[in-house]
């Protein structure tokens, strides 16, 4: 009961500096000549992904490789239900019609993220070291890149702060938010090691998944509120990029084997359904912009249906009945 306070208070905090943290990228975006989606694909994504670092290093160092996998392929298949959701909740603003096409190549460096994903868990590695990792290493660059080149159009406004105090207000606000990153963090590893029966993957992508995203969660969703969707929009895949790079990190820490040697049923749903919810993104960039919302809502809706039945297989495989 006492852990569960702990960790209702420390999510309190992280709602409250995150929102502020968003309102800071917010702004920088309109003050400075960096790009819009390079401060939400990068700077904001490294910062609200730092979480999903953190658990996967304490999972690596405490011999539970499975929470660390679990975590990162849980947290980006959340990542998109986040958008998912509040492309409805905003359904008027028709969220996905407003991003810019340039978002197309950065999903695609995703899917194929994924698929070097499934080959590692086929065992395709080097010196116990997977050569799926530095390929991966090598997409995230190429991500970073392709972001950095993007240009959206954009007003640029005259905001009130001098330029380096609203850095010093975002980089305090990142730090902070690690912080509580990391505390939040810790109170769910308390909660999880009270469980005895469901496999660490699951708890991972779930509990901690869920847990470790919730600065995104905010920080989206007040960019959203604000009218900064291509700056939302980039947040989540950014941070999806740099989960995927947190991959190859926990792989070199890893001695003996490789991380991808881990990997387990669950594992596999999550990867599997990770790549399908990108290509129904990639759908919805593509396709011509519809104007009924019975339509336009569709493939938001799919990846809710797709996230709730993850549930259902977890479900299954919990009870062996899969």
């Amino acid at each position: 009961m006492l852990e569960g306070i702990k960790f209702l208070f420390l999510a309190f905090l992280t709602v409250f500096v995150a929102v502020k943290l968003a309102i800071y990228a917010d702004a920088m975006e309109k003050k400075t000549k960096l790009g819009g989606l390079l401060i939400g694909g990068l700077l904001l994504a490294s910062v609200t992904s730092f979480p999903e670092l953190v658990t996967c290093m304490s999972a690596i160092f405490i011999n539970n490789p499975n929470l660390a996998i679990g975590d990162i392929l849980g947290s980006n298949v959340f990542n998109l239900l986040i958008i998912s959701v509040l492309d409805i909740v905003f359904i008027k603003m028709y969220l996905m019609n407003k991003l810019t096409k340039g978002y197309i190549w950065l999903i695609l460096l995703l899917i194929l993220m994924h698929i070097l994903v499934i080959l590692g868990f086929n065992n395709i590695f080097i010196f116990n070291i997977s050569i799926i990792s530095g390929f991966i290493f090598v997409l995230y660059v190429v991500f970073i890149i392709f972001l950095s080149n993007i240009k959206i159009v954009e007003n640029k406004i005259k905001n009130e702060n001098n330029i380096n105090y609203l850095l010093f207000k975002f980089l305090a606000a990142s730090i902070m938010i690690i912080i509580l990153g990391v505390l939040i963090t810790i109170q769910a590893n308390k909660i999880v090691s009270m469980n005895g029966f469901i496999s660490s993957s699951t708890v991972g992508a779930f509990l901690l998944g869920i847990t470790t995203s919730l600065p995104e969660v905010v920080s989206v969703y007040a960019l959203v509120r604000i009218g900064s969707y291509n700056l939302a929009f980039s947040n989540i895949v950014g941070s999806n990029a740099f989960n995927f790079f947190i991959f190859t990190l926990s792989d070199l820490f890893i001695s003996g084997r490789n991380l991808y040697s881990f990997r387990d049923n669950d594992s596999f749903i999550f990867v599997i359904f990770g790549m399908i919810m990108h290509l129904i993104i990639l759908f919805s960039i593509l396709r011509k912009k519809p104007k009924v919302i019975s339509i336009y809502i569709l493939p938001s809706f799919l990846i809710i249906l797709l996230y709730a039945y993850i549930f259902y297989l977890q479900f299954l495989l919990v009870y062996g009945k899969l």
